[in-house]
C-alpha cells in the first residue's frame, strides 16, 4: 500500500497475459499495485507495448502510445502516415483482437526526450502478425516534421468495439462494429440522435454533431450487423441498446455515418432565425400570436428546416430564441411553404432539443435528409 495525496495522479502499470504492457491512472488517496517484468517478442526481437498517460474514457477497450523495443532500445512511431491498417498490426502485436481507430498527434502524451522515433510511414497491410513483416518497411529514418509531438498511439479491442471509418477527420465516418472476429456496419434503419450520441460518447468523444443515412461513407465489404437500434441515451455502449438481432438484411446502401463532435470542440456555432411567410395577430389575452416558417442563417444564405422529428420542444426553443414566451404547438406540415421556383436551401432534419439549450444551433440535427419545402417547420409563438 503506497500514501499518495488525494486526487492525485497515479500510473499504474499492468500487464496481460501474452500482451505488452499498458500503462494506466488513476485518482485515489491510496493505490494498491505490483508491477511484473513481461513483454512479447516478436520476429527480428521487436517488443511492442501500449504506454497511456491520459485517461479518454474508453472503458474496455485498451489505448495508448505506441512503443517498440528493437535493437536493445525503445522507441516511439511518428503518426505521420499512421493509418488503421498499421494500428491492426500494433494491436495484434500487444495481444489484441484488432484495432478501433489509429490515434495521431502525441494524444497519449509525448516520449520521454531521452526516447528516439524509429519509424515513420509504416507500410503495413493490416493483417501482418509483426511490425517487421509490414513490406518494406524503413526502421530509424524520420523526417523532420515527426517530433514526440507527433506520436502514434491506437486503440485496439479483443471484444465488441465500435469505429468510424473512410471519414474526413477521425471522429467523422461510417459506423462499423467488431462483433464474431468480423468489421460489419449498422444499419439505418430507425438509427437515430440518441443512438448517435451513444456511439460518439463509446468513442470518448463529447457527443453527437449529426448524422446522415443512406451510406455517406462508402466502402464497406463486411457484413450488415446491426439494425433497428433502440438507445435511450444513457447506455455506456451501443451493445447494451435494444436491436433485432445480429445480422440483418439491409445492403451496405443503407449504412449509417455519424459526426462527432471533437474533444477540442468548444461552444457550438450560433446560427440565427427568423420566420417568415407568416402574420403576427392578437391573442385574448393581448399579447402576440407569432407563426411562420422558421429559417436558419448559414453561410450567408437563409434555409429552411425539415420537419421530420420536428417536436413541441423543438418548436418552444426556437420561440424562445426568438424573444417569445413559447410555442403554442407546431405543425406537422408546412402552411408557410417556399416558393417552388425558389432556390432557398432546406439546411436541417431531425432536429432533436431537450429543452435546456439556448439556441437551436445546440441541439442535435441531421443534415441530411429527402426532404421537400412542403416539410418545412413552422411554429405557432405566444409573444409578450
Amino acid at each position: 500500500m503506497r500514501d499518495t495525496p488525494p486526487h492525485s495522479r497515479v500510473s499504474v502499470t499492468l500487464n496481460k497475459p501474452n500482451s505488452a504492457m499498458q500503462v494506466w491512472q488513476a485518482s485515489a488517496a491510496f493505490v494498491l499495485f505490483s508491477c511484473m517484468t513481461t513483454s512479447l517478442v516478436l520476429g527480428q526481437g521487436i517488443t511492442v507495448r501500449l504506454v497511456n498517460n491520459v485517461t479518454s474514457g474508453l472503458g474496455s477497450q485498451y489505448e495508448g502510445r505506441v512503443e517498440i523495443y528493437r535493437n536493445g532500445t525503445w522507441g516511439t512511431v511518428c503518426s505521420v502516415g499512421w493509418d488503421l491498417e498499421d494500428a491492426n498490426v500494433a494491436c495484434v502485436v500487444a495481444g489484441f483482437e484488432t484495432a478501433v481507430r489509429p490515434v495521431t498527434d502525441g494524444f497519449y502524451g509525448p516520449g520521454g526526450s531521452g526516447l528516439p522515433i524509429i519509424l515513420e510511414n509504416s507500410p503495413c497491410a493490416g493483417t501482418e502478425t509483426s511490425l517487421a513483416d509490414c513490406p518494406g518497411i524503413t526502421w530509424d529514418s524520420v523526417g523532420s516534421e515527426c517530433t514526440h509531438e507527433s506520436d502514434a498511439g491506437v486503440v485496439c479491442t479483443d471484444d465488441f468495439a465500435v469505429r468510424l471509418v473512410d471519414g474526413p477527420n477521425p471522429h467523422t465516418g461510417r459506423v462499423e462494429v467488431y462483433h464474431s472476429d468480423q468489421w460489419g456496419t449498422i444499419c439505418d434503419h430507425g438509427f437515430d440522435f440518441l443512438d448517435a450520441d451513444v456511439v460518439c460518447h463509446e468513442l470518448g468523444y463529447p457527443g453527437v454533431d449529426s448524422f446522415q443515412r443512406n451510406n455517406p461513407y462508402p466502402g464497406a465489404s463486411g457484413p450488415v450487423w446491426m439494425h433497428y437500434l433502440q438507445c435511450n441515451g444513457s447506455e455506456a455502449s451501443i451493445a447494451q441498446c435494444p436491436f433485432d438481432g445480429w445480422g440483418s438484411s439491409c445492403g451496405h446502401y443503407e449504412d449509417v455515418g455519424v459526426m462527432c463532435l471533437p474533444a477540442d470542440h468548444g461552444d457550438a456555432p450560433y446560427y440565427p432565425i427568423r420566420l417568415n411567410n407568416g402574420t403576427a395577430t392578437s391573442n385574448t389575452t393581448g399579447g402576440q400570436l407569432r407563426h411562420g416558417r422558421v429559417e436558419v442563417y448559414i453561410n450567408d444564405t437563409w434555409g429552411t428546416i425539415c420537419n421530420y422529428g420536428w417536436g413541441i420542444e423543438d418548436a418552444d426553443l426556437a420561440c424562445r430564441q426568438l424573444g417569445f414566451f413559447g410555442a403554442l404547438f407546431s405543425s406537422s406540415q408546412s402552411g408557410y411553404p417556399v416558393d417552388t421556383n425558389d432556390s432557398v436551401p432546406i439546411y436541417w432534419s431531425q432536429v432533436l432539443c431537450h429543452g435546456d439549450e439556448l439556441s437551436l444551433s445546440e441541439c442535435h440535427r441531421s443534415t441530411q435528409y429527402y426532404c421537400y419545402h412542403y416539410h418545412d417547420a413552422t411554429v405557432f409563438c405566444a409573444g409578450v
